[in-house]
C-alpha cells in the first residue's frame, strides 16, 4: 500500500469479492482475517454478482469496507431470455439507503453484454437513483423509446411487455441460460426449466400482433422479433426432445424418427430467422477475428481461436460450449450437425436393439466439434432471409393441429404418462401430442399421455385424440 501511495496519494485497492463465492473454504471469520490486512479506507471491493449471489449481505459489509453493488447477470455471452427487473431496480437503492451498509455505488460485470437489452438499459440507470419507483412504469417509458411510439398507439405492444415483465423477466440467470440446441446433445439434458413460458409465449404472440399497430417497425424491434421468436423455438425444443427420449426409452423407432426429424426442423427454422437480421450473424465474428491479421498464417490462427472460443474452448472441450451462440452459420453448420449425428446414434441403437453408448458418442462427436474449428468456409456478413416471414412460418407452425380432440372440463386420467411438457400452451400440447403417434390425449398441467381408460373429477381439464385429421 505504501507503494501505491508513493506514486497517489489518493490510490485504493480496487478487489473483486468473487473469491469468497467459495462458501466451503472462505467462512465469515476467514474473510474477516484476509480483509483485515488492509485497512477499511484503503479498499474497495466490487460485490460482483449482487444481483443474485450478494457476499456483502453475510459478511457485515465486507466488515466495514467500501463496496460496489454489481449485476453480472450473463456468463459467457449465452443468450436467454432472463433477467430480475424488479429486483435490480429496488435493491441497488435499498442497499445503499441502509446505514448498515457501506455501497457507495454501482457496477456492471457482466461477461458479455449483447443480449437482454432491457436489463442493461434499466441497471445502468441506477447510479443515478436514490428513490424507489415503479417498475412497470419504467418498462412502459421503456417500450415509447425503444419502439418510438406512444403507449397509446400500440396496447399489444404494452401489454406483451407485461407479459414479459411477469415471466421470463422475473427469473433469474439459472432458469434460461442455454439453450438446448446450442448444448452438446444428450437423452438427458438439464433444461433450467421456469414456471413461466406459457406466458411468455403469450407475450410473444401480442408481441407480433403490435405489427398491426405500429407505423414503423424499426430496428429494435426487428432485433426484439428475432431475440423472443429465437427463445420460442428453444423452449419448444426441449418439449419435443422430451419425447424423443421417450421414444428410445421404449425401443419406438418410427416415433424416435420423426420426433428426431422435428428437432432438426426447429434448428432450421431458427437458422433462418437468425440469418434475417445482422446482428445474429456468425460471419461477423470471424471476419472481425480475421481482420486482425496481417498475414494468412495469422489469419488462419484467428480464425481458428474465433470458432474455438464459442465452442470447444479448448483442445478437447475443457469448457464445452460455455460461450455458446445464438447465431445463423452456426446454428446451420455446427449444432445442426451435432443433433443430427445424435439422433442417427440414438436412431441406430434401438434399431439394433443395444443401449445408447456416451462413452463412444462422446469421443465421435469431439471429432466433429474439432473438425469444425479447423475449418475455414466463410459465413455471410449480411442478412439472408426476411424476418416477419420467418416468424410467420414459426406462427403457423405453432397453429396447425394434425388432429381433433375432444375436452372434458374437470376432469382428468391418471398415470399412464408418456412426459410432462414444459409448456402449458394448448396449441403446443396439442402440437406435442400430434407428434408421438403413442399420444392418447394431454391435460391442462402438460401430461402427455399414451393411454385414457379411467377418468376422475379434477380442477384441470382433459384433452383426448379423437382423430388424426
Amino acid at each position: 500500500m505504501d507503494a501505491m501511495v508513493g506514486g497517489d496519494p489518493d490510490a485504493k485497492w480496487l478487489m473483486q469479492g468473487w473469491l469468497f463465492q467459495d462458501t466451503g473454504f472462505w467462512t465469515p471469520q476467514a474473510i474477516e482475517a484476509y480483509l483485515g490486512g488492509v485497512s477499511n479506507s484503503d479498499m474497495i471491493i466490487l460485490d460482483l454478482y449482487s444481483d443474485e449471489y450478494p457476499i456483502f449481505s453475510s459478511t457485515q459489509s465486507y466488515f466495514g469496507k467500501d463496496f460496489i453493488w454489481c449485476m453480472l447477470h450473463n456468463f459467457g455471452g449465452m443468450r436467454g431470455i432472463y433477467g430480475l427487473l424488479d429486483h435490480i431496480s429496488t435493491a441497488p437503492i435499498e442497499t445503499e439507503n441502509n446505514p448498515s451498509y457501506t455501497m457507495i455505488g454501482t457496477g456492471i460485470t457482466m461477461e458479455a453484454i449483447e443480449q437482454n437489452p432491457v436489463v442493461y438499459t434499466l441497471m445502468s440507470e441506477m447510479a443515478w437513483r436514490s428513490k424507489k419507483f415503479d417498475t412497470a412504469e419504467w418498462l412502459s417509458h421503456y417500450v415509447k423509446r425503444r419502439y418510438a411510439t406512444p403507449a397509446s398507439s400500440s396496447p399489444s405492444l404494452q401489454h406483451a411487455w407485461q407479459l414479459f415483465h411477469k415471466s421470463e423477466y422475473s427469473q433469474p440467470w439459472d432458469g434460461a441460460r442455454k439453450s438446448f440446441i446450442e448444448s452438446r446433445p444428450y437423452l438427458s439434458m438439464d433444461a433450467f426449466k421456469t414456471p413461466n413460458i406459457t406466458m411468455f409465449l403469450q407475450g410473444w404472440r401480442m408481441y407480433l400482433a403490435s405489427q398491426t399497430e405500429l407505423k414503423n417497425l424499426n430496428g429494435p424491434w426487428m432485433y426484439d422479433a428475432v431475440d423472443l421468436s429465437r427463445q420460442v423455438l428453444s423452449n419448444f425444443f426441449v418439449d419435443v426432445h422430451a419425447l424423443f427420449t421417450q421414444a428410445y426409452t421404449r425401443s419406438d423407432y418410427a416415433n424416435a424418427l420423426s420426433l428426431g426429424d422435428k428437432l432438426t426442423e426447429i434448428i432450421d427454422y431458427a437458422e433462418r430467422l437468425l440469418a434475417s437480421n445482422p446482428n445474429f450473424l456468425l460471419g461477423n465474428w470471424i471476419e472481425d477475428a480475421k481482420s486482425w491479421a496481417k498475414n494468412d498464417n495469422e489469419r488462419s490462427i484467428y480464425e481458428f481461436n474465433a470458432r474455438n472460443q464459442i465452442t470447444l474452448w479448448g483442445p478437447t472441450g475443457q469448457i464445452n460450449d460455455y460461450a455458446s451462440k445464438a447465431w445463423s452459420g452456426l446454428y446451420a453448420t455446427y449444432y445442426k450437425r451435432r443433433w443430427s449425428f445424435f439422433i442417427d446414434t440414438v436412431l441406430n441403437a434401438i434399431q439394433e436393439n443395444k443401449q445408447f453408448d456416451t462413452d463412444t458418442y462422446d469421443r465421435n462427436i469431439l471429432t466433429i466439434e474439432q473438425l469444425w474449428g479447423e475449418q475455414r468456409l466463410p459465413f455471410p456478413t449480411t442478412p439472408t432471409d426476411d424476418t416477419l416471414s420467418i416468424i410467420s412460418s414459426i406462427e403457423q407452425s405453432f397453429a396447425t393441429s394434425t388432429s381433433v380432440y375432444k375436452v372434458l372440463s374437470d376432469t382428468d386420467a391418471p398415470g399412464n404418462d408418456i412426459t410432462q411438457a414444459w409448456t402449458r400452451d394448448l396449441q403446443q400440447l396439442q402440437i406435442l401430442c400430434d407428434l408421438d403417434t403413442t399420444c392418447a390425449g394431454f391435460n391442462s398441467n402438460g401430461w402427455i399421455k399414451n393411454t385414457i381408460s379411467t377418468t376422475v373429477q379434477s380442477s384441470s381439464t382433459l384433452y383426448i385424440k379423437v382423430k388424426s385429421i
